[in-house]
C-alpha cells in the first residue's frame, strides 16, 4: 500500500481532527498524482471515504482554476471574455463554467441579430438592452465585477460593460479598444476617433482624447481581480482573500500570505486572551 492509499484510508476515521490532518497531508502532494488517487476511489464502498474524496476533487479543481487565471494575467493577447468566466468563477465558484459561457453566448448571439457596425449603434444598443452602471455607492460590490451576475442583472462596472460591448462588436466587424479615461472605463474607436462612456448612459463623443490609455487584456483582468480583492479585505473575507492573492499571484495555495491573521496562516500567533 502506498503512502497515499494509506492516508485515503484514514479518511474513514470518524475523528474530525484526523481527516482534517489527512486532507492537509493529501493535499501537499503533487495534483496530478493525487487526481488519479481520486478518480480511483470516487466510487468508495465507504461513504466517509467519498464524501471526502469529493472535497479533494473540488480543491483541485479551484487550484486548477488559479494556475490557468495567473497564467493569463502573463499574456497581453488573453482572451478577456474567457478570462471574465474565470474571474467569474474565482468569486462564485461553485457556479459551472459551462453555464455561464453559454449564457454569455445567447447574449452574442442576440446581438448578432442587430446591426452594431457604428458606435452611435452600437450605444442604442448597448442602452435599449438595458446595461447599464451602478450607482456610486454600488460600484464596489462584487456582483458588479463577475461576468455571469452582470449578464443577469445586466448592471456592472463600466470595465466590464466596456468588454461586453466590445466583444458585440468585434464580431460585425467594428474594432474598438477599451482605455482609461478621467477615472473611467471607455471604449475608443481610433478610425472614427469616437469615444463612447458606459458610466455616463453611453454616451458618445465624436473625438477621444489623446489622454485616454488603452488597456491591455491581462491588465483589465488584474483590474477586475484587484477589485474584487479590495471587497474581499474590507469585508474581512479571510476565505477570498486568500483565494484571489492565489489566483493573483500564482502561489500555491499550501503557503498561505504572511498578512493572514492566525488560524488561517498557522505560522503566525494566536491573538492574546
Amino acid at each position: 500500500m502506498s503512502e497515499i492509499d494509506a492516508l485515503i484510508s484514514l479518511l474513514a476515521d470518524d475523528d474530525p481532527e484526523t481527516t482534517r490532518e489527512t486532507l492537509a497531508a493529501l493535499l501537499n502532494y503533487d495534483d496530478t498524482l493525487l487526481a488519479g488517487y481520486i478518480r480511483a476511489n470516487q466510487e468508495s464502498a465507504d461513504p466517509r471515504v467519498r464524501r471526502h474524496i469529493h472535497q479533494l476533487e473540488a480543491i483541485l479543481t479551484l487550484r486548477s482554476r488559479r494556475k490557468s487565471f495567473a497564467a493569463r494575467l502573463a499574456d497581453p493577447d488573453t482572451d478577456l471574455l474567457e478570462g471574465l468566466i474565470e474571474v467569474h468563477l474565482q468569486w462564485y465558484d461553485n457556479d459551472n463554467p459551462d453555464v455561464v459561457r453559454n449564457y454569455y453566448r445567447d447574449f452574442l448571439t442576440h446581438s448578432r441579430k442587430f446591426d452594431l457596425t457604428t458606435m452611435n449603434r452600437l450605444a442604442d444598443y448597448m442602452r435599449r438592452n438595458g446595461f447599464t452602471a451602478p450607482e456610486e455607492k454600488e460600484i464596489t460590490f462584487p456582483e458588479h465585477y463577475c461576468l455571469g451576475s452582470v449578464l443577469d442583472s445586466r448592471r456592472g462596472a463600466d470595465v466590464i460593460l466596456c468588454a461586453v460591448a466590445r466583444s458585440f462588436a468585434a464580431v460585425q466587424g467594428l474594432e474598438v479598444e477599451i482605455a482609461r479615461f478621467m477615472g473611467t472605463f471607455v471604449l475608443i474607436n481610433r478610425s472614427s476617433g469616437e469615444l463612447l462612456t458606459p458610466e455616463k448612459q453611453w454616451r458618445l463623443t465624436e473625438h477621444s482624447p489623446s489622454t485616454a490609455v488603452v488597456c491591455r487584456n491581462n491588465q483589465i483582468l488584474r483590474y477586475v481581480m484587484q477589485m474584487l480583492f479590495s471587497y474581499a479585505v474590507e469585508a474581512n473575507s479571510f476565505r477570498y482573500i486568500h483565494t484571489l492573492y492565489c489566483a493573483i499571484t500564482g502561489e500555491p495555495d499550501n503557503r498561505p500570505p504572511e498578512y493572514l491573521p492566525y488560524p488561517f496562516n498557522p505560522n503566525n500567533p494566536p491573538p492574546l486572551t
